[in-house]
């Protein structure tokens, strides 16, 4: 749980559960690049975990993801999450 402005006590106190949101993104960017580096272009490989505007969806597509799948920036800004992200990417 390194990364997160609460304190590990607190974060504790919650209980079960899992992390979501941007403190996700270095651990799941590593992944993404080992899983493209040992898969190839075989397999689809979609990323996940801190992805929350544009800009990180282009970071993911430009690290190998085919396809990039986000949930919490979705909860957060709404249906237009992904509209505002299409608006935002250039090819």
């Amino acid at each position: 749980r390194v990364g997160l402005e609460t304190s590990a006590q607190q974060v504790d106190s919650f209980g079960a559960g899992g992390l979501s949101g941007p403190v996700l993104a270095i651990r799941s960017k590593e992944i993404l690049v080992l899983l493209r580096k040992e898969l190839g272009k075989e397999f689809v490989v979609i990323s996940v975990g801190g992805v929350v505007n544009g800009a990180d969806v282009a970071e993911r597509l430009s690290l190998g993801a085919d396809l990039v799948q986000g949930y919490t920036g979705f909860v957060y800004q709404g249906p237009l999450w992904a509209k505002k992200i299409n608006g935002s990417l250039r090819f």
